[in-house]
């Protein structure tokens, strides 16, 4: 009697792409529709957009309260899009060659800072991670969520801080209808 041995490779094959499409984490997904606060906390929304032709496998992006201690962790807004043989784009939105991320910081009221942005890139053959600093300091308000505008990420591996209210506003009244946000 023959063993069928082309089942076990068909069966990695499966479990790789599963893998690779459940680990997906895109940050407007932890947006709720509805969003409640207690106590102290406050919420900021805001943009990453990333030019599409510096995509990554993943990026990452640390804040923390705006005068942090040395050695402190920082919490992070990570995008990591959908792979399987490639990197598949699906931010919220395209604008021109940027891919639109929304994301949202629920904290305590206080002043906050992104400080760094990481990147990961693979192939078959490579892995590299770099780190690029940032320097975006925001504000958290008690009871309010704000929009605190768009973490511009450019070509040449610089970013800027743009106010993109009047794009980003009504997008995300139509994502989130239930949700008040300030400018």
């Amino acid at each position: 009697m023959k063993k069928n041995n082309t089942i076990y490779p068909i069966l990695i094959i499966i479990t790789l792409l599963f893998h690779s499409c459940v680990s997906v984490k895109l940050p407007s997904t932890e947006i709720p529709k509805n969003i409640e606060m207690s106590g102290e906390e406050g919420i900021v929304i805001g943009a990453i957009t990333i030019d599409k032709r510096n995509y990554t496998n993943a990026a990452r992006f640390f804040y923390g309260e705006e005068n942090i201690s040395p050695g402190v962790k920082l919490s992070v807004v990570s995008i990591v899009p959908p792979q399987t043989w490639y990197v598949h784009f699906e931010p919220d939105l395209f604008d021109g060659n940027k891919a639109v991320h929304y994301f949202k910081i629920k904290k305590v009221k206080g002043k906050y800072k992104f400080y760094a942005r990481t990147t990961f890139s693979n192939g078959v053959q490579y892995a590299e991670t770099m780190t690029y600093k940032l320097d975006v300091p925001f504000e958290i308000e008690k009871g309010k969520i704000k929009y605190i505008g768009e973490i511009n990420c450019l070509y040449d591996q610089s970013y800027e801080v743009n106010d993109k209210s009047e794009r980003d506003l009504p997008k995300l009244k139509e994502m989130f209808p239930t949700i008040n946000i300030e400018k």
